[in-house]
Order: C-alpha cells, then sequence, then structure tokens
C-alpha cells in the first residue's frame, strides 16, 4: 500500500505542468546569478553607507603610559612626568572642499550601476528560460514526429510483405521498409534523448536540480507584435540597462575623480577630548628640595585647518 502511495504521489507530481511564466518566475527566485547580483546592490548600499560617515562625528577612545623628562637648568633641575592616562577624543569635519560629497556620490552612483547590472541578470536569465523552454517543446514536437514516422513506415512495412506474399514485388522492397522502421525507432531514440537533454537544460536555466522531471505546457503563447527597425535601436539604446550601466559607471568615475581631487585642498574640523590621568610630576632639586604634583584630568577643545603639503 506504501509502495503504491508513493507512486502515485510521484505520478501526481510528474503530471504538474509548468507554463512559461512558470518557469520565468522559478528562474528570478532560484537562478544563482540573480542572487548573487542581489547580494552586490546590497553590498553597494552598504558601500554608500561608508562613504557617508565622514558626514558625522568621529568619536575614539586611547589609553596609555608616559614617561618624560625634561631639563629646566640652573637650580631648578629636571622635571620628570610619570602617568597613566585614558583619552576619548570627538571629531568633527566641518567642511572638506566637496571630498566626502564627490565620495558619496561615487558610491551612489556606482550602487545604481550594480542595480542596472541586476536588471541586465535577470534579463539575460529570463531569455535563457525562453530559449530552453521553447527548445524543449520544439524536442517533444519532434518527438510527435518521430512516434508518426514509425507508424508511417511500420505501415509501409506491412504493405510490401503483403505485396512480397501476393508475389507482385521482390524481397528487396521488404528490406528497405525494414530499413526504414529500424532508422524511424533509431530517429525516436534520438528524440526522446534530446527532450533529456533540453529538460536538462531548462532547469539549469531556471536554477533547479538538473535532474528533476520538469513537465512544462506544450502550447505556444501570443506572439508580441515586432517593432520597426528605427523604433527598436531606440528602445534598446534607451532601455538595455548594459548601457545604462555605463552611464552609471562614466558618472561614478567622475564623482571619483573630484573627490581625489579634492585631497589638495584643505579640510576645517572640530576637535574636542577629554583625558583621565593618574601620575605625578617632580620637579628639582631645587635649593636642595624635590617638588612634587601630581598629574590632573584636562580637557581641550578647538578647530584645526589641515593642508597636505607632500
Amino acid at each position: 500500500v506504501l509502495c503504491s502511495a508513493v507512486i502515485a504521489y510521484d505520478h501526481g507530481i510528474a503530471e504538474e505542468r509548468m507554463s512559461l511564466q512558470d518557469c520565468i518566475e522559478t528562474a528570478l527566485k532560484s537562478q544563482p546569478a540573480i542572487r548573487a547580483a542581489r547580494e552586490n546592490v546590497r553590498a553597494g548600499q552598504a558601500r554608500e553607507t561608508q562613504a557617508a560617515s565622514p558626514y558625522f562625528p568621529q568619536l575614539t577612545a586611547s589609553t596609555g603610559y608616559s614617561e618624560s623628562h625634561a631639563p629646566l637648568g640652573g637650580a631648578f633641575g629636571d622635571s620628570t612626568t610619570k602617568s597613566y592616562a585614558t583619552s576619548l577624543t570627538l571629531n568633527q569635519t566641518l567642511y572638506d572642499f566637496g571630498k566626502t560629497g564627490n565620495a558619496y556620490d561615487a558610491a551612489k552612483l556606482g550602487t545604481l550601476s550594480t542595480e542596472r547590472d541586476a536588471e541586465r541578470i535577470s534579463q539575460e536569465v529570463v531569455l535563457n528560460v525562453k530559449q530552453s523552454y521553447y527548445a524543449l517543446l520544439a524536442a517533444k514536437k519532434l518527438v510527435e514526429v518521430a512516434r508518426k514516422t514509425i507508424e508511417q513506415t511500420e505501415s509501409h512495412l506491412k504493405q510490401a510483405e503483403a505485396f512480397f506474399r501476393a508475389g507482385s514485388k521482390p524481397r528487396f522492397d521488404v528490406t528497405r521498409a525494414e530499413v526504414e522502421v529500424n532508422n524511424a525507432n533509431l530517429g525516436l531514440i534520438n528524440a526522446k534523448n534530446g527532450v533529456r537533454i533540453r529538460t536538462i537544460a531548462l532547469n539549469n536555466a531556471m536554477g533547479i536540480d538538473p535532474g528533476r522531471s520538469t513537465e512544462i505546457v506544450e502550447a505556444l503563447p501570443a506572439v508580441p507584435a515586432v517593432p520597426a527597425l528605427e523604433q527598436a535601436q531606440n528602445d534598446a539604446l534607451g532601455n538595455r540597462p548594459d548601457m545604462r550601466k555605463m552611464e552609471a559607471d562614466i558618472e561614478a568615475a567622475r564623482s571619483r575623480v573630484r573627490a581625489e581631487q579634492s585631497n589638495y585642498l584643505p579640510t576645517l574640523s572640530a576637535t574636542a577630548a577629554y583625558n583621565w590621568a593618574n601620575g605625578t610630576t617632580e620637579m628639582g632639586p631645587f635649593l636642595g628640595t624635590m617638588f612634587k604634583d601630581d598629574v590632573q584630568n584636562s580637557w581641550n577643545a578647538g578647530i584645526m585647518l589641515t593642508l597636505p603639503l607632500f
């Protein structure tokens, strides 16, 4: 009973037929090339966030130990400072003459380029699915033709045998009819192998298991009207994603050039820091006496203009 149920279940799966639209939707969900293109778009969006980061404050922390010796000269002796310090620094870029803005524009255009490349990949996947679908449909029709050919050749063989038994035809006609039947059987085998190969090709185009038994709807969809040559050329130049991707790549390169040129210009930034310190400062000997003092916490704030020289 269990075996019968399994056979019935498998038969039910085999009977499910996929239309061209079903195959396209399956490919858009399962094709690894499309998933990789979508991840490239996500990576581009992350690069946008990275490029915009200089617009926001930069917070850094540091800690360490330092020891310094400074000669005071004469009767004052030397100054020695030993301390442990922990600092928290906040830095904000105020103006960088377009460096961050151009870098951000380049990142956005880079994301646009990956989106258009993903669109191109999707269109290529759809094209491959359509070609594989129609190739499988043609292969199935060739199987039908091969079966019809076998029926005709077998009918011719029966006629040749009947004529031979009646003595109106020579043995050679029977032999020739048998050869035609065998050739027709070989043609059917080749046609069935063609169906298997085309099924594997369609499964690969959809991004599913190549060994899956896929059945398709054996019907041709409506053929759209073919536009005029000039209209087709204009549509191709305006809509092809690879052309639009190149346009985005060119604009992104120009933005990167402007961002690199901004490196020759100064950067205006504001900074603030607070320092937690623990240590001592010794001075002397002054008139035979050593002076000691504790290192205190401190803070500082300011505006800085940085200009690259070389």
